[in-house]
């Protein structure tokens, strides 16, 4: 097993002056949106509030030690594998490709990435409803796509349930409300287009895998980016009927993935025990969740990922939300969470219908 001097020289492994400074730039953005987000996160006001929101802190350094402990394993076994290899795999694209080139592994990988494209334009427009500083939210978006979602987005939903809506202003800028909607509306499709393509193309071109990679963890990123351009009294939330609309799309689009997922698994799963009963196949489900470093990662992260958003649908809505928590195993915690954010949607639109009625 290696140990923390072998896990050193893989990080700073790497010949050139580019090498180390793509290094030393991810793990400074890293670093500092994760510093950033500790300092601003609301710790007096969920102490006097709702104490319990502090449970997020070791909740999220729990998920900070638990993926990251198996990335640095990788990182170091990875260079120990290729120490002598003269053009050795790049060291983040074999990261996803093994936890994309198995049927079983990938339904777990699966997991995450759906739930993320959902609570990423969730996150987006509560904290454009509730006021949370645009360049905060980045910053919670960043560390979650650099160090791991569930580092990131439970404070993120915490700090959310600490904030009052105070509505979003009416855009008065018609192209500007356009570019916005369109901007996610791209990132979206792009991001389940490149869900879709990542198992396709796992065994097929590399540029093809790569561009879908990359693709993922860039484009929902970029509309927090694009609201950090605006001024606050610009800000404008995403219309709620045209919002609902997108996170039924979205509902869609996970149950049709966990569907396929979770039948290729099965088939896959089927070759190898033929016959198997119904409790084995679940095991040798649960089984695929360690059979590497990269895959034990993302399964711990898809795991308590789902679940601090479960736990943010029962705060919001209790019974809805543990409604929701019960069918997710059947239709996937990505399309219940994407349920949530339409419901949510529809009470802000009869919302905003009631107080026109009433002006």
């Amino acid at each position: 097993k290696p140990g923390l001097g072998d896990i050193a020289a893989a990080l700073v492994s790497g010949e050139g002056l580019a090498t180390h400074c793509r290094t030393a730039s991810y793990f400074s953005a890293f670093l500092g949106s994760l510093g950033c987000v500790s300092w601003q996160w609301p710790w007096r006001e969920a102490w006097r509030r709702k104490p319990a929101l502090l449970l997020a802190a070791p909740y999220s350094l729990a998920a900070l030690v638990s993926t990251w402990r198996l990335i640095l394993l990788f990182f170091a076994r990875h260079q120990a594998a290729y120490a002598t290899h003269p053009d050795p795999p790049n060291l983040f694209v074999e990261a996803y490709v093994r936890v994309s080139d198995e049927a079983p592994g990938w339904w777990w990988s699966s997991q995450l990435l759906t739930w993320v494209t959902v609570a990423c334009p969730m996150a987006y427009l509560e904290a454009q409803r509730r006021r949370l500083p645009p360049r905060l939210a980045l910053a919670y978006v960043t560390t979650a796509f650099l160090g791991a979602v569930s580092l990131a987005l439970p404070p993120l939903l915490a700090h959310l349930l600490l904030l009052e809506p105070q509505g979003v202003k009416g855009g008065t800028n018609a192209r500007r409300d356009a570019a916005v909607e369109v901007t996610w509306a791209v990132c979206l499709a792009s991001a389940a287009l490149s869900i879709v393509a990542l198992p396709a193309t796992v065994d097929g071109p590399r540029w093809a895998y790569i561009t879908a990679l990359l693709l993922l963890h860039v484009v929902l990123a970029l509309p927090f980016g694009l609201a950090c351009s605006l001024k606050q009294s610009d800000e404008r939330a995403l219309e709620p009927r045209r919002a609902r609309a997108a996170f039924l799309s979205l509902a869609a689009f996970c149950l049709g993935a966990h569907a396929l997922s979770s039948a290729a698994a099965l088939r896959q799963l089927l070759l190898r025990q033929p016959g198997a009963s119904v409790p084995s196949l679940a095991w040798a489900l649960l089984a695929a969740t360690w059979r590497n470093d990269c895959q034990a990662s993302i399964s711990i992260d898809a795991v308590l990922s789902t679940a601090a958003g479960a736990a943010y649908t029962i705060a919001r809505r209790p019974r809805f939300g543990a409604a929701l928590l019960a069918l997710s195993p059947l239709i996937s915690p990505a399309a219940s969470l994407a349920l949530f954010a339409a419901a949510e949607e529809r009470r802000h639109e009869l919302n905003a219908a009631r107080r026109a009625h009433v002006d």
